[in-house]
């Protein structure tokens, strides 16, 4: 990814792939950003995808919509999507959008944090 803010720290392959961010999701970096997580969806052992959001520092509205387009991907994939990690500020913004609850893995909690909210059919 070009060096707009967003950069891989690490990255671990696998059914459980999870990649670790630092820097910026914003307007800037999410269309990389979103190359980078849907190609590692697509791939045939990903059954779940985690983003470790615990290095970033900042998100706006256009990385939350990549964020959001990316969990759709999942599920019309039959795989999860977790977004685990989020510092106070990112966390912030998913907490009064209400979306939180949407990017955590069955039985874990929400972004990493707090209980799960009971889902209503």
């Amino acid at each position: 990814m070009p060096d707009v803010g967003l950069r891989v720290e690490r990255e671990y392959p696998g059914a459980a792939h999870e990649v670790r961010f630092l820097g910026r999701i914003d307007i800037e970096s999410a269309p990389d950003m979103r190359k980078l997580l849907l190609d590692r969806l697509r791939l045939p052992a990903c059954r779940t995808l985690i983003v470790d959001a615990e290095g970033v520092v900042y998100i706006d509205v256009a990385g939350i919509a990549t964020l959001l387009e990316v969990l759709k991907a999942a599920r019309l994939l039959e795989k999860q999507f977790v977004l685990k990690g989020l510092r106070e500020r990112p966390r912030y913004l998913f907490e009064i959008t209400r979306l939180l609850h949407l990017f955590s893995g069955k039985g874990e909690s929400a972004a990493g944090m707090g209980p799960v909210p009971a889902k209503t059919p």
